[in-house]
C-alpha cells in the first residue's frame, strides 16, 4: 500500500495567490470601464457607414480603382477612434495600482483589437461584394480584394495615432492627446498619398506583374512602419509618470536643501549652547 503525502500550503502563499487574482479582476473591470469606448465605436460605425457605401453605388458611378480609395477612406475614422485609446481621465487611480505602467495600455489596446477586428472583418466583405459588382459591371473577370496589404495599412495607420498619442499623454497636452494624435495621423497618411513613395496603390483587379509587385512592396513597408510605431507607443507607455516625477524632484530637492541646512544651523546653536 503506498502512502502520498501532500504538503499543505502556507497560508501567506494562499492569501498572496487570492490577492493576485483579486487584483487583476479588479485591474481587468477598471480597464473595461474607462476605456473610452465612444470614440472607437464612432469610428467603427463610421468606417462600417463609408464601405456601405461603397457598395451601395456600385456598379453604377464606381470603379474597382475608386473603391480602393473609398476603402482606404473608411480607415481614417477608425484611426480616430483608436486614436483617443490611451486617455485616461483617471490617471491618478490607474497608477495606484499594484500593476506595471504598461499594463492598462496594453489591456485596452487588446480590447480596441477584438472590435477592430470585427469592424475590419465586417468591412472587408461588404467591400468584396462591391468589387465583384464593380467587376462584373465593367465585363472584367473577377478577382479578390487585397486584404491583407489593406490589413497592413490600417495596422500601420493605427498604430502611428497610438506612438502620436502615447507621446502627448507624457505632456501638459494630455488631455488633447486624442485629437491631436488623430489630426497628425490623417496628415501623415495625406503627406504620404502625395509623396512619390507608391504606397497607395490603385489598381485592385487585372494586375501586372509590376504592379502586383508594387502592391507586395508597399504592405511590406506598411507592415514595418507600424512595427515601429508599435514600438515607440510601447516605449512611451512604459512609464508615463517619468515626466511628472522629474519635475517633483526638482521642486523637492530645494526644499530637502533648506530643511538639511536649518537643520544644521539648529545642530550648531545647540551644541554651542548659551555663551
Amino acid at each position: 500500500m503506498r502512502l502520498t503525502a501532500e504538503r499543505p500550503v502556507a497560508a501567506h502563499v494562499a492569501a498572496d495567490t487570492n490577492h493576485r487574482r483579486c487584483a487583476k479582476a479588479a485591474l481587468t473591470g477598471h480597464v473595461a470601464r474607462l476605456t473610452p469606448w465612444g470614440p472607437l465605436l464612432a469610428g467603427c460605425l463610421a468606417g462600417i457607414g463609408v464601405t456601405l457605401a461603397l457598395r451601395i453605388f456600385a456598379g453604377q458611378s464606381e470603379s474597382a480603382a475608386a473603391l480602393g480609395v473609398g476603402v482606404r477612406a473608411s480607415f481614417l475614422p477608425l484611426t480616430a477612434g483608436v486614436a483617443f485609446l490611451l486617455h485616461d481621465p483617471a490617471r491618478q487611480l490607474t497608477g495606484a495600482l499594484p500593476a506595471r505602467a504598461w499594463l492598462t495600455p496594453a489591456m485596452r489596446a487588446g480590447l480596441a483589437l477584438l472590435v477592430l477586428c470585427g469592424s475590419c472583418t465586417l468591412q472587408f466583405a461588404v467591400a468584396a461584394g462591391a468589387l465583384a459588382v464593380d467587376l462584373r459591371a465593367a465585363g472584367q473577370p473577377s478577382a479578390g480584394l487585397p486584404w491583407l496589404a489593406l490589413a497592413g495599412e490600417l495596422a500601420a495607420w493605427c498604430a502611428v495615432a497610438l506612438a502620436l498619442a502615447a507621446g502627448l499623454e507624457r505632456t501638459r497636452w494630455q488631455n488633447l492627446a486624442g485629437v491631436i494624435a488623430a489630426m497628425g495621423a490623417m496628415a501623415m497618411v495625406g503627406a504620404l498619398a502625395r509623396a512619390p513613395f507608391h504606397l497607395f496603390s490603385a489598381t485592385i483587379a487585372d494586375m501586372t506583374r509590376a504592379q502586383q509587385q508594387q502592391w507586395t512592396l508597399a504592405w511590406q513597408l506598411w507592415v514595418a512602419a507600424g512595427i515601429a510605431a508599435g514600438c515607440a507607443a510601447a516605449w512611451a507607455v512604459g512609464d508615463p509618470w517619468r515626466r511628472a516625477r522629474v519635475q517633483i524632484v526638482r521642486h523637492v530637492q530645494p526644499i530637502l536643501g533648506r530643511a538639511g541646512t536649518n537643520g544644521a544651523t539648529q545642530t550648531d546653536q545647540r551644541g554651542r549652547g548659551p555663551a
